[in-house]
């Protein structure tokens, strides 16, 4: 009689990020396989592709029951370092650096009050995949909704309120890197009035990106709030974005 022994190596983080990424993207698939034979069901793109699909209810008005869209950033430049060598060095030194390269997802699932959102991002020294925002939203009133899961804290305008897509360059300042929080895990109450919104965050702290519990990276808890007044006639899209005003 022999026995044999199985041995089972254990996935790289870039792999488990790849299936889980897979594995999201299959779940999310689902009410759009359902889509193909449903006349209702539309698909476009604006800003972004998309595929919906409404719901008639009385008297023929449209609800929106699924939605999903897909987007992807990519950020280049061109860089030149002059004295690299040195404090004396006249030759400067060139290259190329892809800064970003992200995919994402985002939408609502059975309802528009439940919204989804999840971005992902390629290492630019490495090339792997690791998972930046995977988040929901619900709508409890008008201004008023509640968000859980892995997102960044609303702290600082500059990073935490303003996408890298809506910035003049591919760097944020010095300042904001050092000050700044990093990605979280937990939930945050949010309202938004007219002229004000206010932001409540319960996370684990600005070293919880990625993590499991527990872990020595996290706080016990943490605490963020952020307040914002809108003082003149611009929209509160002006605010998330350093582009001039059009």
């Amino acid at each position: 009689m022999s026995i044999q022994r199985t041995t089972c190596s254990r996935p790289t983080r870039s792999a488990a990020w790849v299936s889980l990424w897979c594995a999201l993207c299959g779940v999310l698939a689902l009410p759009g396989a359902a889509l193909a034979d449903d006349p209702a069901a539309a698909a476009g793109h604006g800003r972004r592709f998309y595929l919906m699909q409404p719901e008639t209810g009385l008297n023929a008005i449209q609800t929106q029951r699924f939605k999903l869209e897909l987007r992807g950033e990519v950020q280049f430049r061109a860089a030149a370092v002059l004295g690299a060598d040195g404090p004396f060095s006249d030759d400067p030194v060139t290259g190329f650096e892809t800064g970003r390269v992200r995919l994402g997802v985002s939408g609502y699932f059975l309802s528009d009050k439940l919204t989804f959102s999840g971005l992902t991002s390629f290492s630019r020294s490495t090339g792997r995949l690791g998972l930046l925002d995977a988040y929901a939203r619900y709508k409890l009133a008008d201004g008023v909704q509640i968000r859980f899961g892995q997102f960044l804290p609303p702290y600082d305008r500059e990073f935490s309120r303003t996408f890298a897509v809506n910035t003049q360059g591919i760097d944020r300042s010095l300042v904001s890197t050092q000050f700044r929080l990093n990605r979280s895990q937990g939930i945050s109450a949010e309202f938004e009035g007219d002229r004000m919104r206010v932001f409540f965050t319960m996370s684990d702290g600005r070293n919880g990106l990625n993590t499991a519990f527990p872990t020595e990276r996290d706080a016990e808890i943490a605490l963020t709030s952020r307040f914002e007044w809108r003082a003149g006639e611009a929209p509160w899209s002006q605010i998330i974005t350093h582009a001039a005003i059009r």
